[in-house]
């Protein structure tokens, strides 16, 4: 996400969207990252949606409102800070928003030295399987700035 010219600013990205495969319901535990670059704060939001609607993929503020209230940012659903344990019993479905979902945000709060999260893991419990496991997300969450380097991901900035 580009860098704006006030600091501190704070970006949002979703995007992970949360359901479960089969008849079984899972309980998130805990949701860990690695932080190369340490944002100011990051905070898990959940989004419940419950008709058609889009995923948000990133946008600079926080929900429900975003930057000025920018119209075209205007989503659907419930916004809710995460608490975990949470419980996912919604279906993965296809087409996949048309009964709604369930979409994990991190909110990101970062000063002129920007922010990357990287390697964010899920761990779980499923209703009825002994054990915990993780899921692994193959994403990084890139808020632009001066502490971001090439290899931290300064190519996903505007300014490289």
């Amino acid at each position: 996400m580009s860098e704006p010219s006030s600091h501190p600013w704070v970006g949002t990205f979703g995007s992970y969207l949360l359901c479960v495969k089969g008849d079984s319901a899972v309980t998130i535990k805990r949701v860990r990252y690695e932080m190369p670059v340490r944002p100011v704060d990051v905070d898990l939001m959940v989004r419940e949606v419950y008709e058609d609607s889009s995923v948000l993929v990133s946008a600079v503020g926080e929900p429900p409102d975003f930057v000025d209230g920018d119209p075209a940012l205007e989503l659907d659903g419930v916004f809710a800070p995460m608490r975990a344990p949470v419980r996912i019993d919604r279906p993965c479905g296809s087409p996949r928003y048309e009964h709604g979902f369930t979409e994990l945000l991190f909110v990101v709060k970062v000063d002129q030295r920007g922010g990357l999260l990287d390697e964010v893991r899920l761990d779980y419990v499923v209703d009825g399987y002994p054990g915990q496991y993780t899921l692994e997300l193959d994403w990084r969450i890139v808020l632009c700035g001066d502490a971001i380097g090439v290899d931290a991901g300064k190519a996903y900035c505007a300014d490289t």
